[in-house]
C-alpha cells in the first residue's frame, strides 16, 4: 500500500473494538434469522496497535491473521502476540502485497475497522478484492466507515484542521501541535463571528466534543490526505460487487426498531422495499456520521424452529455487578426508560453473574417470559448497554485460559510501564472488557501474591510515584501521598469486594 496519504508518524490508540468479535457476529446473524458460519480462521486488515486482534486471538479458539502497513504498529502488535503466545500471525504488508501472499488460508471472517474511509479508492478496491478472493462462501465481514449526512457539518472543520497542518505550520511541527493550532484557529474564527460557524449552530457543540477526544485519535481521523465520506447506498453497491450480502448494523439498537425509532420513523422505514434504502433512511433519520456493519458471502435463512433452537442454546452472562445495571438507554432522540418490571426479573435471574442459556432463563422466569422474541430483545438491549455478553463453551474456555492469562500479564506489564491499554481479555466471553488503570494495578499485586486492599494500594502508589503521577479526583489533583493512598485504598476495597466477579470472567488463572 502507498502510505504517503496516511498519517504514520504517530502511534494510534490502544483500544479494543467489540464488533470484531466472532461471537458478536454470530449473535447479529441469529437476530436476523441467518445461519452464522463456523469461524475457525479470521483476518484483520489494518489492525492498528493490534489490541483487538491479540485479544481475539488469545480469548478464542479462532486463528487470526492480519496486516498493518505501519511498521511501528506491526512491531508493537507482533511483540504482544509473541510474548503472550496467542498464535496470531501478524504482518506489515501493504494490502496489495498481503493479497498476493501465497501462504494465506481462506478465511471465515474478515474485518477492517477505521480503514475504509481513510484510504484512497485503489486501496478500497484492494480491500474488497481481498474479501472476494479470500473469504469463504458463507463467511462474514465487519466493516466501518464515515458517512453522510452526519459528517456533512464537520467537513469544513476537518478541512480547516488539514489546511492549518499543510499550509500554516512547518512540516516538522508535531502532529499534536497541529491539532491544537487547528482548534485555536477555530475558536478565533468563532469569536470573530465567522458565518460558516454561526450559521451552522450544531458545529460548535460538535467541535467542543471533539476537543475531549484523544489527540492521537484526531490526528488519524482528520489529518490524512485521504478522507472519503460516503452514503450507505454507494457503500452497498461496492460491497455487493464483492459478492457480499448485508446482514445488519453491528449496532443492535438500530435493529430493534421498537426501541430505536418513533412510530412515525418506523412507518417511513417500512415504506421502502430495498434493505439498502431502508438502512440509508436510518442514517437520514438518525443524522448518522459513522456506521459499523456486518456482511456475509452467501446467506442461508434459518427456519423459525432452527432460529429459536440456536437462540435458546446461546449462553449469556451479566458482566457487570447487578447493582450497576441501568434501566434507561440514551438514544439520538432522547432517553428511553426500560420496563423495571420486565428487566428486574431478567436481572434477578442473571444477578449471580453465572452463565445461563436463554432457554434456561426462560424456564427460571416461570412463565413470565412466554414470548421468546420479547426475551431475546431484552437480552439484545442489555448486550448493547455493555451489561451482558454471550459465553463460550466450556471446552474452548479450558483450552484458551492459559494464553488469555499470558496476554493479560503482558498488557499489565505495559500498563505498569505507563502505556494506556484500558482493556483485559476475558476467556469466558471471548473478547475484551474495559478495565480501569487502578484495577489493572491491583491485578498486578494479586499476581504477585498480595491479598489485601492495603497491599494493592501500596503497590499501586509505588508505581504512580515512580512515574511522578498523581490522582485526579473530581477535577482536582490529589497533591499529598496520604491523599493518593487514601483514594487508592478506597478503590482497592471495592476491587476486593468484586474479586469473585472478576474470577468468573476468567482474566487469569489462579487469582
Amino acid at each position: 500500500m502507498d502510505t504517503k496519504n496516511y498519517t504514520t508518524d504517530i502511534d494510534y490508540t490502544y483500544d479494543y473494538c467489540q464488533e470484531l468479535s466472532s461471537l458478536r457476529f454470530k449473535f447479529a446473524c441469529l437476530l436476523q434469522g441467518i445461519k452464522p458460519p463456523k469461524i475457525e480462521r479470521a483476518c484483520e486488515l489494518g489492525y492498528g496497535n493490534g489490541i483487538s486482534i491479540n485479544i481475539n486471538a488469545a480469548t478464542s479458539g479462532v486463528e487470526w491473521w492480519g496486516t498493518d502497513f505501519n511498521v511501528s504498529h506491526a512491531n508493537f502488535a507482533s511483540d504482544l502476540a509473541l510474548e503472550s503466545g496467542n498464535g496470531a500471525k501478524l504482518y506489515a504488508d501493504s494490502f496489495e502485497d498481503f493479497l498476493n501472499r501465497s501462504d494465506l488460508p481462506d478465511f471465515d471472517f474478515i474485518v477492517f475497522h477505521g480503514i475504509y474511509s481513510w484510504v484512497d479508492q485503489n486501496n478500497r478496491d484492494l480491500l474488497l478484492k481481498f474479501v472476494d478472493k479470500k473469504l469463504k462462501i458463507g463467511g462474514g465481514v465487519y466493516a466501518s466507515y464515515n458517512i453522510y449526512p452526519g459528517f456533512s457539518e464537520l467537513v469544513p472543520f476537518r478541512n480547516l484542521l488539514k489546511k492549518v497542518s499543510d499550509y500554516l505550520l512547518p512540516k516538522t511541527t508535531d502532529p499534536i501541535n497541529k491539532i491544537d493550532s487547528g482548534f485555536e484557529l477555530f475558536d478565533k474564527l468563532a469569536s470573530a463571528q465567522a458565518r460558516f460557524i454561526h450559521q451552522n449552530p450544531n458545529l460548535t457543540p460538535r467541535v467542543e466534543e471533539l476537543k475531549k477526544l484523544s489527540k492521537t485519535y484526531l490526528i488519524h481521523e482528520f489529518l490524512n490526505d485521504t478522507w472519503e465520506i460516503m452514503d450507505f447506498m454507494d457503500i452497498s453497491k461496492s460491497f455487493s460487487e464483492a459478492r457480499l450480502k448485508f446482514v445488519s448494523s453491528a449496532d443492535v439498537f438500530s435493529v430493534l426498531s421498537d426501541v430505536a425509532y418513533t412510530p412515525e420513523q418506523k412507518a417511513l422505514l417500512n415504506s421502502g422495499s430495498s434493505v439498502f434504502f431502508r438502512e440509508y433512511m436510518k442514517d437520514l433519520i438518525g443524522n448518522n456520521s459513522f456506521r459499523r456493519d456486518y456482511w456475509i458471502k452467501g446467506s442461508q435463512k434459518l427456519s423459525i424452529w432452527e432460529s429459536e433452537k440456536l437462540l435458546k442454546e446461546m449462553k449469556v452472562v451479566l458482566i457487570i455487578p447487578k447493582s450497576e445495571v441501568k434501566f434507561s438507554i440514551s438514544l439520538g432522540f432522547g432517553t428511553i426508560n426500560l420496563s423495571k418490571e420486565f428487566y428486574s426479573i431478567l436481572i434477578d435471574i442473571l444477578g449471580d453473574n453465572e452463565p445461563r442459556t436463554i432457554g434456561q432463563i426462560q424456564e427460571e422466569a416461570k412463565g413470565k417470559f412466554k414470548e421468546l422474541g420479547e426475551l431475546v430483545e431484552g437480552i439484545a438491549i442489555l448486550y448493547m448497554m455493555g451489561a451482558l455478553y454471550e459465553v463460550q463453551d466450556e471446552v474452548t474456555i479450558r483450552n484458551i485460559l492459559q494464553k488469555t492469562h499470558q496476554l493479560n500479564k503482558q498488557i499489565l506489564e505495559k500498563v505498569k510501564a505507563g502505556v494506556q491499554i484500558p482493556i483485559l481479555g476475558s476467556a469466558l466471553i471471548g473478547k475484551g472488557i474495559a478495565m480501569g488503570r487502578f484495577k489493572q494495578l491491583f491485578f498486578i499485586s494479586r499476581l504477585e501474591g498480595k491479598t489485601s486492599p492495603e497491599d494493592y494500594a501500596k503497590d499501586a502508589l509505588e508505581i504512580l510515584e515512580r512515574r511522578n503521577e498523581k490522582i485526579i479526583k473530581d477535577g482536582k489533583i490529589l497533591e499529598t501521598k496520604e491523599e493518593n493512598f487514601k483514594e487508592l485504598q478506597t478503590q482497592a476495597i471495592e476491587f476486593e469486594k468484586n474479586l469473585s466477579f472478576y474470577r468468573n470472567l476468567k482474566f487469569f488463572q489462579g487469582i
